[in-house]
């Protein structure tokens, strides 16, 4: 596969990628843990601590877009963001 279009194809991975994060962090830190759940009624600190996770999503997803114009440069960005979103998943699966 030429190169051009592999790097077309990651950027293009990414950019949907970080829509979905974009979209899901947004709407967390703007309406807190209640649209996740029907009772709207959450303790302060779990709203506090959902909010403050949403914010790392959003920082998360920011920093894999600011990737996007020179991908082909940014690979110890790219790897490092990579490793962050592993942790979370193996401390998710964890769980």
């Amino acid at each position: 596969m030429n190169l051009s279009i592999e790097r077309r194809l990651l950027q293009g991975v990414i950019a949907a990628t970080c829509t979905v994060s974009l979209s899901a962090s947004i709407t967390s830190i703007v309406d807190g843990p209640g649209w996740l759940m029907q009772d709207s009624n959450v303790a302060t600190d779990l709203d506090s601590h959902f909010r403050y996770l949403s914010g790392l999503l959003l920082a998360i997803a920011i920093g894999f877009l600011s990737c996007m114009r020179s991908i082909e440069q940014k690979g110890s960005r790219l790897r490092l963001l990579a490793l962050i979103v592993v942790s979370g998943g193996l401390a998710r699966a964890y769980s």
